[in-house]
């Protein structure tokens, strides 16, 4: 009341003034209650609250992310640090092996690796010293590249090397071309058959059944490397054609 008052005192003293003019100098003096000001005020204190809550709830968030995801590499860590404590040095690791103690839910790729050949193969060499991949030197070595970018090879000893030959050089023939005679047993006299017209007929060595005539190239392919193979007779040689296997093109 005295507050009042003395503003009133105040303007009234530098002359006259209209009641609106002292109910303003009163209003200003912050001794008369403005609802809007009061209201407009509790909502920026209100606002500015929410503000500092919403920044506070955020960074609790980050932090917390920032921990899972801590705690995420740390337990994966345990795991392949706990595979790999007490191994030798040289000690090999398979991909599953790991995968399974960083994550016992994640799982290699069942699918056969896929390998491009490098276009170079490597020995054997009698007695040769032991490669790079602790091969012996009589090894053959077929460097490859994997699907991944990282360096591989396939090890062949010598059997393994010869089928694997084998089975590359034998050409493949067209689905429906050989015809019902094909390998029939050869009879003397029978090269001037017309209808033998550029068959092949092939006599391994050491054959108990004799000559057979063969329809194209590729079924006496075929049948040459089986016999190598020993899949018919046991010739050292792999058979002979005309020579080494009686054999003709006619």
């Amino acid at each position: 009341m005295r507050a009042a008052v003395a503003v009133v005192a105040a303007v009234l003293a530098r002359g006259p003034r209209t009641p609106e003019a002292v109910v303003d100098a009163v209003r200003m003096a912050g001794l008369l209650f403005d609802p809007r000001r009061v209201e407009a005020v509790a909502a920026a204190a209100r606002e500015q609250t929410a503000a500092q809550w919403r920044a506070e709830r955020s960074e609790t968030s980050r932090l917390r992310e920032e921990v899972a995801s801590l705690m995420w590499f740390k337990e994966r860590l345990a795991g392949v640090i706990a595979l790999c404590t007490g191994r030798p040095d040289g000690d090999l690791l398979l991909v599953g092996e790991v995968l399974a103690a960083a994550d016992g839910r994640l799982r290699a790729r069942g699918v056969p690796m896929t390998l491009r050949w490098d276009r170079i193969v490597t020995g054997p060499t009698a007695g040769g010293p032991v490669d790079a991949i602790g091969t012996g030197g009589g090894n053959t070595i077929v460097p490859c590249t994997s699907e991944a970018g990282g360096p591989a090879a396939l090890v062949l000893d010598d059997q393994q090397r010869s089928a694997l030959g084998g089975l590359l050089l034998a050409p493949l023939q067209p689905a429906g071309t050989c015809l019902a005679a094909c390998g029939r047993p050869a009879r003397d006299r029978e090269t001037e058959d017309p209808a033998l017209r550029g068959w092949i007929r092939v006599e391994p060595a050491g054959a108990q059944d004799g000559a057979r005539w063969w329809c194209s190239p590729w079924c006496a392919s075929v049948a040459l490397t089986a016999l190598a193979a020993g899949a018919e007779a046991p010739a050292a040689d792999g058979g002979r054609s005309e020579g080494g296997a009686r054999g003709g093109d006619r």
